[in-house]
Parts: C-alpha cells; structure tokens; sequence
C-alpha cells in the first residue's frame, strides 16, 4: 500500500512526519493570505466558501482555526495510522490466504490512490468558483488575480488532505470487504474460538474509530464555519454510514464463520450419535450396559460440543466490541459537549 502525500514528502525531504504534517496542518488552517493581505479579502474564494476563512470577525474565527487546525493534524496522522493498520493485517492475514499475498495487496491498493482525492478537490472548487463567486456576482479586484489563483491552490490543498482521508478510509474499508469475501482457510476451533479471523475484526475496529474521531472532531468545524441545518444532517447520515461500515464488510467472514461453526456441530453428531442414540421408547433388550469407552467418548464429545459451541460467528469478540462502544460513544459526547461549550462561550 503506497504511502500517503505528507509520508511521501517527509521521506524525500528526510524530515520527520510529525514536524512536515504540524507545518501542513499549520499552512492550511489558517488564512494567512487575508492576515497579509486584508484589503483583497473580497476578491478571494475563501471568504465566499466560508465565513471563518474570511475578515476576522471575532474570537470565534480565532477558535474556528485552532479547531481547523486540530483536525488537519488529527486527519494527517490518522492516515498513517490506517495505513500502518492496513499493512500489519495483510501480514496478519496472510495465514488465512495461502499463497494469495498479491490478491491482499491489490485489494487495498485503491485506497492509497491519489488522483481520486485530487480529482476531486480540484472539481469541487472549479465548481465551487464558477457558481457561488463569479455566478454570484463576486469580482477580483485589480491585482488581486495572483492571490486569487494562491487561494485557490490552498483550498484545494486543504480539501485534498479532507478528501485523501476520507478516500483512504472508504478503501480500506472496500479492501477489507474484498478480503473477507474470498474463500478463507479459518483456523482450527481448538486453537482459536475466532478461527484465526480477529485480525479483520480488528481492522474494521480500527477504521471505524479513527473514522468516528474524526467525525467528533470535525463537526464543531461545521458549526462554528456554516452553522447550516443541512450540513448537520448530513453529519449525521455519515455517522450512521461509519457504523453500518464497521459491520458490513465483515458480513462475509460471517457468513464463513457460522458455516463452519456448523459443519463442526454436524461433524460432531455425524461421530458420535450412532454410539448414543438413547430413547425411553426403545425396546428393553437394545439397552446394554455402557463401557469404560463409551463414558470416555461421551465425555470427549460434551467437551467438544461446548467448545464448538463457543465459536463466535463474528471476527470480534467482548474485548473488541467494548471498544467498538467507546469509540461509538465518545464521538458522541465530544460533539454535544463540544457543540454547547462553544456556543456557550462564544454567545453564539
């Protein structure tokens, strides 16, 4: 899986990621042309985009950039760390596909794509320019062009590095779906009751926090930049999309899972039942008196059937799913706390 744009730049310059992404997230969150230039305000997309991007209207916009800012950094980090996550269970997973080490790697190859991001950025504003400044009426003053067309650029830049997050999550969830879809050689039920399938749960854990974290943290940006009830609806249907995509690309691990849970129980009685096929309605002189065998065999095959019984049909387990709530909770509070501080101290 290629490296993100902030890792790619980190390793040709042989900085360290940590100090390349603070500069990014530092350059993009703040709008240092209209700090620089405030008489060209007017003439830049910034200002028409968002109202906190624009003249400095109060301590708000002050906060609405630490909060941008904040995002920028977390949004940066977090692709890294999906990346990480990503690379660690196709190792993990490995056991699971025998000899299918290129098909793991393709599967997640489309999440580290670039040109979808940028595509995308780069439409968006064009867009973006030609309906809601220059439809609107908007003009660039006499000389204004060059930072207009430098405004432009680092809102692209900052929505790339917004939609690079967005599209490395929705691949690796794709990735994910692709891998659980393939005929998977699960691993014994006595040597693990989740048959070798926990590193795919944990993955689909691990996006779907770093995906809920980053919805926390950028909704109060929605507030304190739009404040518009369709931008928090739509806030909201991508909350419930980040949960049903913690579930659903691991719908066909599931599926394998309960089919072997099952061949397992049918197994079992296929071994066993003709040796204990025992009836009040059977005739006297059928009953015979049990051996040691047969107690001993009675015993194994109780102590298998619970065992197989406790195969969990799904890739996860307590531990997993009490920190899928956390990270589905958390969000939560964060953003209704969040949201009323901040109109609490801003008198918003």
């Amino acid at each position: 899986m290629a490296p993100t744009v902030i890792e790619r730049i980190s390793s040709r310059s042989g900085l360290p990621f940590a100090a390349v992404a603070l500069v990014a997230a530092a350059i993009l969150a703040v709008p240092w042309l209209i700090l620089l230039v405030p008489d060209a305000a007017q003439s830049l997309l910034s200002s028409t985009m968002n109202r906190s991007m624009g003249a400095i209207r109060g301590p708000q916009d002050v906060l609405y950039w630490g909060l941008l800012f904040v995002f920028l950094c977390y949004v940066i980090f977090a692709m890294r760390y999906m990346r990480a996550r990503v690379l660690e269970t196709q190792v993990r997973v490995a056991p699971l596909t025998p000899g299918s080490a290129d098909a793991l790697e393709r599967a997640f190859r489309p999440a580290a794509w670039i040109w979808p991001a940028l595509a995308t950025s780069v439409v968006l504003h064009l867009v973006y320019a030609w309906s809601a400044f220059f439809g609107a009426g908007h003009e660039i003053a006499s000389g204004d062009a060059p930072l207009f067309l430098l405004d432009i650029v680092v809102n692209i830049a900052r929505t790339f590095v917004i939609v690079e997050f967005a599209w490395l999550y929705f691949g690796a969830v794709a990735g994910l779906a692709a891998v659980c879809r393939r005929p998977l050689e699960l691993l014994p039920y006595y040597s693990d009751g989740l048959l070798g399938t926990r590193p795919l749960g944990l993955l689909s854990l691990s996006l779907a926090a770093t995906f809920f974290l980053g919805y926390a943290l950028g909704l109060p940006l929605v507030i304190l930049g739009y404040s518009d009830p369709y931008e928090l609806a739509a806030g909201g249907a991508i909350f419930i999309v980040g949960l049903v995509l913690f579930f659903l690309p691991l719908v066909s691990v599931h599926n394998q899972m309960a089919e072997e849970k099952q061949g397992e129980l049918d197994f079992l009685h296929r071994r066993y039942t003709h040796l204990f096929t025992v009836s009040r309605r059977q005739p006297d002189e059928d009953e015979h008196p049990g051996t040691l065998a047969d107690v001993t065999a009675a015993i194994g095959w109780l102590a298998s059937e619970r065992r197989i019984q406790a195969i969990r049909t799904w890739p996860f387990d307590v531990d997993i799913l009490a920190r899928l709530a956390t990270s589905f909770v958390v969000p939560v509070v964060l953003t209704v706390v969040g949201r009323e501080a901040i109109l609490l101290v801003l008198g918003l």
